[in-house]
């Protein structure tokens, strides 16, 4: 997420030409490492308006518990180390929240499911989450809304706010 100021698009610009995977032709596989992500997270950190980074579908890849599929935990760790106040947490909470009203997997698991709609990163006492917060980061776990189609037309989706909420008091 970029913040609004009158070079947004050129900023976000510069970003995807230099980092994003999927930007050149043809491809560049070395674009998809680790080492790319941690060299744009250094670039972000000394950019004047700072981007904020929420990696998303933490463990959507994992093939069980207490295992992780593309994204690993000394990646989060990495990537927080080089530039902490610009990658600040993941989402844990995935969209495709109503898998299981249309008989799919809750979140778009099919690997391994959520517990309760979390993935294991936050939702395992003592797991990925804890031992963050355990060694004095500041990462945040968010949820996020997206809808594409609704279960009651086939998709998996509940309505944006029908089931994350962020309520204020």
């Amino acid at each position: 997420m970029i913040p609004r100021h009158a070079d947004e698009a050129k900023q976000l610009f510069e970003l995807e030409s230099r980092f994003a995977k999927r930007d050149p032709f043809p491809a560049d596989p070395g674009r998809d490492t680790e080492a790319k992500m941690v060299e744009f997270l250094r670039v972000a950190r000394n950019m004047p308006h700072k981007p904020l980074v929420i990696a998303h579908h933490t463990s959507r890849s994992a093939t069980g518990l207490g295992m992780y599929g593309q994204d690993l935990p000394h990646e989060f760790r990495n990537g927080n180390d080089a530039a902490p106040d610009v990658y600040v947490g993941f989402e844990c909470a995935p969209g495709h929240q109503a898998g299981p009203p249309n008989g799919s997997a809750r979140g778009g698991y099919g690997n391994h499911l959520t517990y309760g709609g979390y993935d294991q990163a936050t939702a395992r006492v003592g797991g990925l989450w804890d031992a963050l917060l355990g060694e004095g980061r500041r990462w945040w776990n968010t949820a996020i809304s997206d809808s594409h189609v609704h279960w009651t037309r086939g998709g998996s989706d509940f309505w944006r706010g029908e089931y994350s909420k962020t309520y204020v008091l």
